[in-house]
């Protein structure tokens, strides 16, 4: 969403409208990054990178509660000295292996337990790059479909500005599948979803009480289960959209 379509006193109404929900951000971060070691506390603008998005949640006029989950000792020291509660995550569900949708769903199993969750939103550390409004509206733009289609939930996408996709034939050959130089197509470059939390948990195949045999199930068993759910959503599926002007 750009600048001029931000409104501020829409998002004051809504606030108000909300007394008394539960608008919950969550996030997940980990120690044992490979690529980039310690990714999420490295210096980012003058602040660990992870420490941007708990500000953000923080300044939103809607978000309640900011919650990050993690196995470590420093990750959770600089959250709770930016003002996160801190969800302590399974040493299982931080391997390298692991998809972000099962620590996530661990944490918001771990919220429930505490209070409701009306609206959640769930993000990544690592996509720092947002519009200082850019929760408040998009959770507007939610709470606003919810009431006229009853959808459960949304995602964010970053419009493109040129496309370019190749499909790899061989090794050293390829065919062109996309040259589109017009915004038709969107990526999600790791951004946010707004839902509730029964919707994501249904999204990432787990619910609340996993019993400890489902939780003790290898790491390739539990990535054969979402890879068959994303692909059972995939057929013929349409969705709603938040536009972010942010590819991350």
């Amino acid at each position: 969403m750009k600048q001029e379509e931000h409104d501020i006193e829409k998002i004051l109404e809504l606030k108000e409208e909300l007394q008394g929900k539960k608008i919950v951000l969550i996030t997940v971060a980990r120690a044992g990054s490979k690529r980039l070691p310690n990714k999420n506390i490295l210096p980012f603008y003058g602040k660990p990178l992870l420490a941007w998005t708990i500000i953000q949640a923080r300044n939103s006029h809607l978000i309640n509660d900011v919650y990050l989950s993690t196995e470590d000792r420093e990750i959770k020291e600089i959250s709770q000295k930016y003002g996160a509660k801190v969800i302590d995550r399974p040493p299982e569900l931080a391997r390298d292996e692991i998809s972000a949708c099962f620590p996530m769903a661990h944490a918001i199993e771990e919220v429930l337990k505490i209070h409701p969750i009306d609206i959640l939103v769930t993000t990544m550390v690592t996509t720092p790059l947002r519009h200082p409004y850019d929760f408040d509206e998009s959770i507007r733009f939610y709470y606003n479909l919810k009431n006229k289609y009853r959808i459960d939930m949304i995602s964010t996408l970053a419009p493109l500005t040129e496309t370019m996709i190749y499909k790899i034939l061989r090794p050293n050959r390829a065919i062109s599948l996309i040259c589109d130089k017009t915004k038709k197509y969107a990526g999600q470059g790791g951004l946010w979803s707004i839902s509730t939390a029964e919707a994501y948990l249904k999204a990432a195949s787990t619910h609340p009480g996993m019993t400890d045999k489902e939780n003790e199930q290898s790491v390739k068993e539990l990535n054969r289960k979402h890879k068959e759910k994303n692909e059972k959503l995939q057929r013929a599926h349409r969705m709603w959209f938040f536009p972010v002007e942010f590819y991350q």
